[in-house]
């Protein structure tokens, strides 16, 4: 059941350029979604879990994670 939510609800985008040839423009997210779509997703979900069972907080897990997205948006390394 979680991993069909992760799928679901979870969405992380990398828009940084790989190749740009002909007008084609290659992206580390396409390069991604070719090899198993949603793979991010679940490398985020299963580091989480691996921190929760280890006894990180949960809250600084969030917040974290949070911050992380903020700062990639900012930087343009997340869309």
């Amino acid at each position: 059941m979680m991993g069909a939510l992760v799928c679901k609800w979870t969405t992380i985008d990398i828009p940084i350029v790989v190749t740009k040839i002909e007008g084609k423009t290659t992206t580390v997210q396409n390069i991604l979604d070719s090899v198993m779509p949603g793979l991010l997703a679940l490398i985020l979900t299963l580091f989480v879990s691996w921190l929760l069972k280890k006894g990180v907080n949960p809250l600084l897990i969030i917040v974290v994670i949070f911050i992380i997205g903020i700062l990639g948006k900012y930087l343009g390394f997340l869309k």
